[in-house]
This record gives C-alpha cells, sequence and structure tokens, in this order.
C-alpha cells in the first residue's frame, strides 16, 4: 500500500568563486528513476550535490558551490520549495541530517 505521493521537480547550478554560474543537468549523472528518487529526499540531495561538487573539481573547477531549486508536491497540494535556493549543498554536512535542518523549508500547505 502506497501511503504518500511525492512529485518534485528539481534543477541545479553550480556557482564558481567569481560568481559565474551555469546549469547542472541532472540526466548526465542519473538515470531517470535515480533523478525521481533522489529529488524528492534532502538527504539525497546533499549526496548528489556532493557528486557534482567532486566530479567538477576533477575537471579543475575547484572551490565550486551547489545549489538547487527543488520544488516538491506531497499527496496532491500544491508544489512548494523543499530547500532553500541560496545554500551551497555540497557544503552540509550530511550528518547534520539527524537533528533539525534550516536548509530544508518546513511543509506549509494543507490538503484541501
Amino acid at each position: 500500500m502506497k501511503l504518500r505521493d511525492k512529485e518534485s521537480d528539481a534543477t541545479f547550478e553550480v556557482v564558481r568563486p567569481s560568481g559565474q554560474t551555469f546549469a547542472v543537468q541532472p540526466e548526465e549523472f542519473l538515470t531517470e528513476w535515480q533523478y525521481e528518487e533522489m529529488a524528492v529526499r534532502p538527504d539525497m540531495i546533499l549526496q548528489f550535490a556532493d557528486h557534482v561538487k567532486r566530479h567538477y573539481a576533477g575537471l579543475g573547477l575547484r572551490d565550486v558551490e551547489v545549489r538547487g531549486d527543488v520544488l516538491v508536491s506531497l499527496n496532491g497540494r500544491e508544489f512548494q520549495r523543499l530547500i532553500e535556493r541560496d545554500v551551497d549543498l555540497a557544503a552540509l554536512d550530511r550528518q547534520g541530517l539527524l537533528g533539525h535542518a534550516d536548509w530544508i523549508v518546513p511543509l506549509r500547505t494543507p490538503l484541501n
């Protein structure tokens, strides 16, 4: 039995120290199924951001930030932001998910 339904639309960008930004295409790193699983789970979003940062470091782009614009819909609610857009996801400690995480936006819209 399925107890919940989550849909998501997630985009990511890399921000260089100069302020230059460029979009990250998740399909370059993930299958469609992996993307769908990752985009609704904050812990997996952090893993993805860390992977992206390591990938670009391997290409010679050091000290970049990885930011995400992630919108989710839970059980038919309107889409709303899941994470704060201005946070460097690759700099966050995944162990911090065991407690309160300021960068995760609380659910705000009741189901009508």
